[in-house]
C-alpha cells in the first residue's frame, strides 16, 4: 500500500460519508487500522525523506481526526514537527 495514497483515500471517504454515500465499512475499517499503525509506528517505506513522513502523518491526522480516532498523544507527536513539514503539509494539519 502507499501511505500518502491511503492517507488521502481516507480524506475523501470522509468527504464522500459528508456527501451522503456511503462507504463500505469493511473496507474503511482495514484502511484506518493501516493508518493508524503508520501514525503510531515508524514504519513508512525507506526511501520517505523525514519531511514527507510528517507530511504524510498530517494527512493521516486530518483524516482519523474527523471519526474521532486520534489522540492527544498522536498530536503532540506531530506537533513537534511542523517546522520540518513542506508547506503541503502545514495546510493538511
Amino acid at each position: 500500500m502507499d501511505p500518502y495514497l491511503s492517507a488521502y483515500t481516507a480524506l475523501v471517504f470522509n468527504w464522500l460519508r459528508q456527501g451522503g454515500f456511503k462507504i463500505p465499512s469493511q473496507v474503511e475499517k482495514k484502511l484506518d487500522e493501516y493508518l493508524e499503525t503508520l501514525l503510531r509506528r515508524d514504519t513508512l517505506p525507506d526511501f520517505y525523506q523525514k519531511s514527507m513522513a510528517f507530511d504524510v502523518r498530517a494527512v493521516i491526522l486530518a483524516a482519523l481526526a474527523e471519526k474521532g480516532r486520534v489522540t492527544r498523544d498522536d498530536l503532540e507527536r506531530q506537533a513537534r514537527h511542523v517546522p520540518e513539514m513542506s508547506l503541503f503539509g502545514r495546510l493538511t494539519s
